[in-house]
């Protein structure tokens, strides 16, 4: 499909399976694309203000160039007045593309579940499309699509986009979740223009994700390394603090091939998905037309496509993630999911621990243990507890400490789970006041 507009239109509800480009003045194939269209004079236009939703993408195949389940190219026209006022058409590109089902996709060259791009001849070093989002999406692709070419989960090229919510699972080997070509300033890593976080990301086989840097001229920047796991990509990005990796794939109801159905199987309990996410209030349904937050104690959206009635449990935390230290890690090995850290100063030791259940939580027991490893066995070291006086509620929460640098001596400040950073009186109760331990 393809369309280019200066209007608000939508493409939703579609069901593209099977696109194929084989014939060899043919490259590149795409579910649903759209692109800035053109004419044999080589005049270009653009797309803007367009929603694609609700739709599923699946079986896309090439023998030449790329294949996507969704492709936006994003251009502008910059336009001269004859008193010399220059004018640039669009000013915000606002592509919207939520609540899709991609899965099954390969190309020679590149595979990509949803790629976000700008066109390459016309649109100019400097273009930045604005006001972009990849929201609420279902990617998947299974191993079985081969290995050739590179594949990847989403793909946002220089532009002003959130990505957020998503489901993103490529078995592939060698597969990146996430691939962002960013500007920023150049002594300022961390401004970029795009906004990820509160995805899901499963790539077994492959890494989490992979950032270039452009200047705003648009111009290659120094660029940290490929991101194996969650943790290096959020210290090396500041992106997706709130996001996680998890295999997602028992929860689908179905991934046998020809009969896939990437909905969430609501008989399941614990679902990675179930209220992970962050309420975006311009989103407000699913890939079902189903209102998002339907059974949420804490009004936070599923992730992926589908909003489900998950079965909760009452009484559910889990500890989800060691967020702190960051540093170095192995690409394999039996401590390749450990961080080399090397400092003389006391560092800082977080853990997120997160209320999953179906109310709130008062007097929770949480325990932190730190043990090191003497070359036969681990050995404990020390460990904190805390029976908080206050709720869980449904955000997350940090369990923090502080460890001496030394081998032998550990100790420890006073710890609380909290919601915005600040440190808390841990004798307050946070049930009312919307603070958390």
């Amino acid at each position: 499909m393809e369309s280019t507009t200066t209007a608000t239109y939508s493409i939703t509800g579609a069901d593209a399976k099977g696109t194929e480009s084989s014939a060899t003045n043919e490259r590149d194939a795409a579910g649903i694309s759209v692109t800035a269209g053109g004419n044999a004079s080589g005049n270009r236009g653009y797309s803007n203000g367009l929603l694609i939703a609700r739709n599923q993408v699946s079986d896309i195949r090439t023998s030449s160039g790329n294949a996507a389940g969704i492709s936006v190219e994003n251009n502008r026209n910059v336009l001269i007045t004859p008193g010399g006022v220059v004018q640039e058409l669009p000013t915000s590109s606002a592509m919207d593309v939520q609540n899709n089902m991609v899965w099954d996709y390969k190309g020679a060259d590149g595979s990509y579940g949803i790629a976000m791009t700008i066109e390459q001849k016309n649109a100019g070093l400097d273009y930045t499309p604005r006001d972009n989002d990849v929201v609420n999406n279902t990617i998947y692709n299974p191993s079985t699509t081969g290995a050739s070419g590179s594949y990847v989960g989403i793909l946002s090229q220089l532009s002003d986009t959130r990505v957020m919510n998503n489901i993103v699972t490529v078995l592939n080997s060698g597969a990146l979740g996430l691939y962002y070509q960013v500007r920023t300033p150049q002594y300022e890593p961390y401004n970029m223009s795009v906004t990820s976080d509160y995805n899901l990301v499963w790539t077994p086989n492959g890494v989490l994700g992979s950032l270039s840097r452009y200047s705003p001229e648009g111009y290659r920047l120094p660029s940290p390394p490929v991101m194996s796991n969650l943790s290096q990509w959020q210290y090396l990005t500041r992106q997706d603090e709130n996001s996680l990796v998890g295999d997602i794939t028992p929860e689908f109801m179905s991934l046998v091939p020809g009969s896939e159905n990437l909905h969430l199987n609501p008989q399941l309990r614990r679902s990675l998905a179930g209220n992970r996410g962050v309420d975006m209030s311009e989103f407000t349904n699913d890939i079902d037309n189903e209102p998002r937050t339907q059974s949420a104690m804490n009004g936070r959206y599923d992730l992926g496509a589908d909003e489900f009635w998950g079965v909760v449990q009452n009484n559910d935390l889990v500890a989800e993630n060691v967020t702190a230290p960051f540093g170095w890690r192995a690409t394999s090995g039996t401590f390749s999911d450990a961080e080399y850290v090397m400092d003389d100063s006391l560092i800082e030791v977080r853990a997120r621990v997160r209320n999953i259940g179906g109310r709130p939580m008062a007097g929770a027991s949480v325990t932190m243990e730190i043990d090191y490893w003497n070359g036969g066995t681990w050995i404990n070291e020390a460990s904190i507890s805390r029976n908080g006086g206050g709720c869980f509620g449904g955000e997350r929460g940090r369990l923090r400490s502080v460890s001496a640098a030394d081998d032998v001596g550990v100790g420890y400040d006073e710890w609380d789970v909290w919601d915005d950073g600040a440190e808390r009186d841990p004798d307050l109760s946070f049930c009312t006041d919307g603070w958390q331990r």
